[in-house]
């Protein structure tokens, strides 16, 4: 096709190009699939959480709570996957009122400061959840 098999210049360097491109793509897709880590707050509220990695994906537990000190240790939400494509973690909430699981959405905002929780199945769920230093809920 190209005579002794070798790429011309041009050829070669779209290609390059074309992998440079695709390895940044995998790195932003893996640092955004990280940044829901560490500790939040419920927005306006004294519960903290706090995101880790789990085999089945992220899960978030409950590790302070003003309100409802017997919920510490509940877990909130689990199996959560981040969806490249859309942008979001897609996974279970479970409700501190015992509803059962819900399928949710979360997405990051404000420059991964805050996320928002919408349902994706079930009854109506919406919750914004701020980022939280450590300091914070001892």
């Amino acid at each position: 096709m190209f005579g002794n098999g070798i790429l011309p210049a041009a050829q070669r360097a779209a290609v390059l190009s074309l992998f440079i491109l695709l390895l940044l793509m995998a790195a932003k897709a893996q640092a955004n699939a990280q940044d829901l880590l560490g500790y939040w707050r419920l927005d306006g509220d004294s519960v903290f959480i706090q995101v880790v990695e789990a085999e089945a994906g992220l899960e978030a537990s409950v590790i302070r709570s003003d309100w409802a000190p017997g919920q510490v240790g509940h877990k909130m939400f689990e199996a959560l996957r981040y969806d490249a494509e859309e942008n979001v973690w897609l996974g279970i909430a479970n409700s501190l009122e015992g509803d059962g699981p819900i399928d949710v959405q979360i997405k990051l905002r404000r420059k991964n400061v805050e996320f928002k929780v919408r349902n994706t199945s079930g009854p109506r769920l919406r919750m914004k959840w701020k980022w939280a230093d450590k300091e914070e809920f001892n």
